[in-house]
């Protein structure tokens, strides 16, 4: 039997997120948990880079970003999973900065690159 896949939501992203920040100094992450939970931080990146929760739930973006910022800090993850971690803060707040999460995933190729022509002409413009 196939389990119904669950709707992700922004409180999911909280409760995993005070869940790790509250954990409390005595317990022990072991490699096996520490790589669940980067499992699950990869599939929450997926699902943000499909942006369906993102048009679900608007407080997504928050506790996605705030997630991140909890998880780059924790000790028990490897190198290259801190690495992983903190390009997937970069990339987030990089498309809120710019704008780009729900522009890139809503355009196709074609539109995306008349959208590029065109900001370029915009540019040329405002230079003249």
């Amino acid at each position: 039997q196939k389990r119904a896949k669950k709707r992700l939501e922004a409180d999911h992203l909280y409760k995993l997120n005070e869940a790790i920040f509250n954990l409390p100094e005595d317990d022990v992450v072991d490699n096996k948990m520490s790589t669940k939970i980067f499992a699950a931080i990869t599939s929450l990146k997926e699902a943000y880079d499909e942006g369906s929760p993102l048009k679900a739930d608007p407080n997504f973006f928050y506790d996605y970003v705030a997630l991140l910022a909890t998880m780059q800090n924790q000790h028990f993850f490897n190198a290259k999973q801190h690495k992983t971690i903190l390009q997937y803060l970069y990339q987030a707040l990089g498309d809120e900065v710019n704008g780009t999460q729900q522009k890139t995933k809503s355009a196709s190729a074609g539109q995306q690159a008349q959208v590029a022509k065109l900001e370029a002409e915009n540019e040329q413009l405002r230079k003249e």
